[in-house]
Order: C-alpha cells, then sequence, then structure tokens
C-alpha cells in the first residue's frame, strides 16, 4: 500500500501567524492537487496497471488495446450499430471507429456491412467468437478490480466509490465549461 506524503511548509518566515496558516493550506492544497494528479497519470501509465490490463485484454494470442475492448464491449450491448452511432457511444470520430471495427473484423470479433437502408452507412455487429470474448473480458476486469478492491479496507472502499464519483462530477462540470467557453472543439 502506498505511503501518505507528508506535504507541509516548514521555515516560513512571515509576518503573521495567519500569513503562516495561509501559506501553509497553500502549499498543503498545491501538494494534494500534485498527488492527485501523480496517482491518475499512474492508473493510466504505470506497468503494473498495464500488467494486470494485458491479462485482462489477452485474445487469442493478441492483445486489445483499450479503444478495442471498449469498442467489443460496446458493440455487444445491440445485436446492430451504424458506425456512426458507435463512433458516438464510444466517443470517436466515426473514421476512427471505421478503422477499430476494421481490426476488430480482421481478428474475427465483429463483422462489417452496407446499410440496407443507408447505402453510405455501414452496420456493425459483434461475432460469436466477438460476443464470446467480451464477456471473458468482462469477467477477467471485474475479476481483478474485485482482487484490487478487495485489499482496501471496507471503509476506504466506500470512500473511494464515493470520491471518484464526485471527481467524475466535476470532470462532466469542467467539460461543460469549457463546451459553453468554446475551448474543446465541435463542442
Amino acid at each position: 500500500m502506498r505511503a501518505s506524503r507528508n506535504y507541509f511548509v516548514t521555515g516560513w518566515q512571515g509576518d503573521s501567524m495567519a500569513e503562516q496558516k495561509l501559506a501553509n493550506s497553500t502549499a498543503v492544497e498545491k501538494a494534494i492537487e500534485a498527488r492527485i494528479r501523480e496517482s491518475i497519470r499512474d492508473l493510466r501509465r504505470r506497468g503494473l496497471n498495464q500488467d494486470l490490463q494485458r491479462h485482462a485484454y489477452w485474445v487469442d494470442g493478441r492483445e486489445l488495446t483499450p479503444v478495442q475492448v471498449d469498442t467489443l464491449q460496446t458493440l455487444v450491448r445491440k445485436p446492430v450499430w451504424r458506425i456512426k452511432d458507435l463512433a458516438e457511444a464510444i466517443g470517436v470520430d466515426p473514421s476512427q471507429s471505421s478503422r477499430i471495427i476494421a481490426s476488430l473484423t480482421q481478428m474475427g470479433l465483429a463483422t462489417s456491412s452496407k446499410s440496407s437502408d443507408d447505402r453510405r452507412s455501414a452496420d456493425v455487429t459483434a461475432t460469436a467468437s466477438g460476443r464470446h470474448w467480451a464477456d471473458e473480458i468482462a469477467g477477467r476486469l471485474d475479476m481483478l478490480s474485485g482482487m484490487v478492491i478487495q485489499r482496501l479496507p471496507p471503509d476506504h472502499r466506500y470512500l473511494l466509490a464515493e470520491l471518484l464519483e464526485e471527481y467524475l462530477e466535476a470532470m462532466a462540470e469542467v467539460r461543460d465549461q469549457l463546451k459553453r467557453e468554446a475551448k474543446i472543439p465541435g463542442g
């Protein structure tokens, strides 16, 4: 388990106790923000996370990418998807979605065909193998996250769930603000 870090300003030569407290609280807040950023970065990049992901995403001697897994798990939610709707569901543009589907099709996990009612579009479905592997990957991910979560004390699990939900809400608020301010392309 990661040791917590103690970040406090020492050796302050301010004019008053109030100034010292303000400096300490500002320094502590900045240190906490840095710890959060570092932890999020570690979740994305750290080798141990990649090792666990490699275990979960391994399919027939090949490792799927996170976006391929997201796409496959989204595909199995409906019998047929239009490329445009699938792209929107996974948060990519249609051309990127087409490339992802091409790779999944090459692996036998999805099929793509011209749409019967709109010749400019393609319909995409998960194959039986794709549905099997989507279920297998979901089971592996559930098992792995369960193994990690069980190592936390019960009160920390509850707190982690609460904090992650709040963090995601805060992210959505920032995204919406940036869209309103036209700072997100296409927003």
